[in-house]
Formats: C-alpha cells, sequence, structure tokens
C-alpha cells in the first residue's frame, strides 16, 4: 500500500517592496525571486505553503509589490495550494490598522489575525496549523500561552506544524525572543521565520528550521549565500519524522566581496573585471580597499571607469592603515652608544662615526675636515689610536 503523501512549502522573508540602495533593479529582483520560487512550488505539487513573515519590507507596500503578490498567489490558488502566513515584524502596522495581508483573504489565511489555526486534510491525512504573528521580546509570557494553547489544539493530529516569526537564542544567541527549550515539543515541525539564513535542527521528534530568505537583504548574507545558497524548504510530512528538501533559486542577483591593497588595485580590478564579464545577471560589488593616505577621489574613478559597465552597482569600504610610527630624536641622547648599537659593539667604528657625523652636521665648512678625518683613519687604520694620542 503507498503511503499517501503530504507536501509543503516552508517559505519566509520575500521582503516585496524592498527598493535596496533606492534602485528600481533592487526592487525588481525580490519581485523575480518571488515569482521563481512560486513556479517551483507548483512544479514540486505540494499541497500547502506555509509563509513565515515578512511577506512584505513594509506594511504599506508599494502598489507593484500588492500586485506581484496577487498576481503569484492567485496562481497558486487556480492549483490547488492552500497559502498560510504569519505576520513577520516588518508586515505588522505600526499603529492600529490593516496589514497588506487583509487584501488578499481570498488567496491566504493570515493566522493570529482572524484565527490561530486551521486543519488541512489532504489525500486521508490531517494536518494540523497553526501560527502566531511576530511577538517582541516584552510580550514574551503572552507569546509562550499562545504556543502553549496551540499545543493543546494541535493534540490529536498525527501531523502538525507551527508557523512563527521569532528569534530563538540557539541561532541567535545575542538577540532572541525565545531559547529553544521554550518551543513546543508536540509538533511535527516548526516553520520559523525571522533569521535569513538556512538553519535546522530537532527538539526530540519536532524538526525547528528557518527556511531564510529568498534574497540576500544585507552584505552580511554574501558569504552564506555562497555557501547554501537561497531559496525555500520542500517538507515531506508522509514519513514518521518530517523530511527537508532545500530549494534553491537561481535569479538571484550575484553579489561579490573583494578585499584588496591600494597598491595592487588595477591588478586585483582586472581579475574582478574578468570575472564580472562572464555573468549574465550585472552583479553588486563589495570592495574593501586597504592601503596608506588613499585618494578617495581618484579610487572611484579608477574603478568607475573600469568596472561599471558590468557591474549594478559598487558598495566602497576604504580602510585606511595607520601611518608607521617615525623615531624622534630625543634631547640629550646618547649619540656614541646609538652607533655603538649599529656597529654591533665596535667602540672603534662608533666613536670615528660620531666624529664624522659632528663635522658633516656643521654643513659645508665641516666636508673638508671631514675629508681628512676619513683619509687618517684609513691611513691609521683606526679612530682610538689618534682619539688617545689627544687630536
Amino acid at each position: 500500500m503507498v503511503k499517501p503523501k503530504v507536501l509543503l512549502a516552508h517559505l519566509s522573508d520575500t521582503h516585496l517592496g524592498y527598493r535596496q540602495y533606492n534602485m528600481d533593479e533592487r526592487e525588481q529582483d525580490f519581485y523575480e525571486v518571488f515569482e521563481e520560487a512560486v513556479g517551483e512550488i507548483l512544479r514540486e505539487h505540494v499541497d500547502v505553503l506555509i509563509h513565515t513573515g515578512d511577506f512584505f519590507e513594509a506594511p504599506r507596500p508599494p502598489v507593484k509589490a500588492l500586485y506581484v503578490a496577487k498576481e503569484q498567489l492567485s496562481k497558486l490558488r487556480d492549483r490547488g495550494v492552500k497559502v498560510y502566513a504569519v505576520l513577520g515584524d516588518h508586515d505588522l502596522p505600526k499603529r492600529r490598522g490593516m496589514p497588506p495581508h487583509s487584501l488578499f483573504t481570498e488567496y491566504l489565511t493570515a493566522l493570529g489575525l482572524t484565527k490561530d489555526h486551521d486543519v488541512v486534510r489532504s489525500e486521508g491525512v490531517e494536518v494540523f496549523i497553526g501560527g502566531v504573528h511576530h511577538i517582541p521580546k516584552r510580550y514574551k509570557e503572552g507569546l509562550k500561552e499562545k504556543l502553549r494553547r496551540l499545543a493543546k489544539s494541535a493534540e490529536g493530529y498525527g501531523k502538525s506544524v507551527l508557523a512563527l516569526h521569532q528569534s530563538i537564542n540557539k541561532f541567535l544567541p545575542f538577540e532572541y525572543e525565545l531559547s529553544f527549550d521554550e518551543l513546543p515539543p508536540s509538533f511535527s515541525y516548526i516553520a520559523l521565520g525571522h533569521l535569513h539564513r538556512r538553519e535546522k535542527a530537532w527538539r526530540g521528534n519536532t524538526l525547528v528550521a528557518y527556511a531564510g530568505s529568498l534574497e540576500i537583504t544585507r552584505r552580511d548574507e554574501v558569504e552564506e549565500w555562497k555557501k547554501t545558497g537561497k531559496g525555500f524548504f520542500i517538507v515531506d510530512l508522509s514519513g514518521d519524522q518530517p523530511y527537508l528538501h532545500p530549494v534553491s533559486l537561481t535569479r538571484i542577483r550575484p553579489q561579490l566581496e573583494v578585499k584588496v591593497d591600494v597598491s595592487k588595485l588595477m591588478e586585483e580590478l582586472n581579475r574582478v573585471e574578468e570575472k564580472v564579464k562572464a555573468l549574465t545577471k550585472k552583479p553588486i560589488l563589495h570592495l574593501y580597499v586597504e592601503g596608506l593616505r588613499i585618494d578617495r577621489r581618484r579610487l572611484f574613478e579608477t574603478v568607475q571607469s573600469k568596472l561599471a559597465p558590468y557591474l549594478l552597482t559598487w558598495r566602497p569600504e576604504v580602510v585606511e592603515k595607520a601611518e608607521p610610527e617615525k623615531i624622534k630624536a630625543k634631547e640629550g641622547l646618547d649619540w656614541i652608544s646609538l652607533f655603538k648599537e649599529v656597529f654591533n659593539g665596535d667602540e672603534e667604528l662608533a666613536y670615528f662615526a660620531y666624529e664624522l657625523f659632528k663635522l658633516l652636521k656643521t654643513g659645508s665648512e665641516g666636508v673638508e675636515e671631514a675629508r681628512k678625518l676619513v683619509e687618517e683613519f684609513y691611513l691609521k687604520g683606526g679612530w682610538l689610536d689618534r682619539k688617545s694620542g689627544g687630536a
């Protein structure tokens, strides 16, 4: 007998309407990856989509963001995919008011608004789906009470999912609203939003996971994107334990981090040029430049003329190295000791060098005396004998 297959997609932090660097192209990038994600979800024939917050960049998104959301959500509805979402901190209105999700009640269910849970029936399997919108840390006790009630409501269901948009200390140890052991261990899968990188961990038999963001929203996400990609999870609830399948998106705008010494700027820019020329989508370059006395205007003009045709934009960060400290002679400096150190303790050479130094310091009038001194030192083969002779 074939087991019924229960698939859900876990999507998060789409930030529709985000106009990074105040650029039209960056706003469009977030729409494009969302459209790609929906296309992949439909190809996977999932039953349920769970969005774990920050659907939009702001509670009053631009019209284009609302249009794209409606267009893509209608595709999911037409294919029978049920969509559930919780509000992230970016989605929540700053004052009392309606979140943008209220415009799409025929396409999605916003958990935590009109109701906090629902039950989905697919191929004879009942899946409990509960959710809570983002709650700040100062209201933590209220959040914990909501979690207790949802865990109680989920009892008796073979499969259960909890959707949250919160920081958990296991993944964000310095800025969190809940500790890992405060998550209810009775759910099959806990879908999390807020953290922009993919993470997962087991709490007993409960799989806890962040799906991460669809696009790169900050510079500190670039390295993680290169390692693990950006996208969403397909969650298979058919077995005894949930199984995660990461789906990585291909339309993400590439970003490069390059660190150079200003003395080797052109050499490094030549390498970057070869790399960016080969990309089909113009990348964003994060350029870290180190060096002494960096001429910022010249740096900007050089990079612009060399790379601008191949980049969407570039973000410079200039780090001036400290000037090496100059050795300053103090008053009363023991020159004899200094010359002894230079000549590895040779007193004869040290005294000779000191007398020569005194003569040359006087200027042109001392040059002839210095010449005679050198000649005498050479002919006699030593300076100490001359000194002891009363010269």
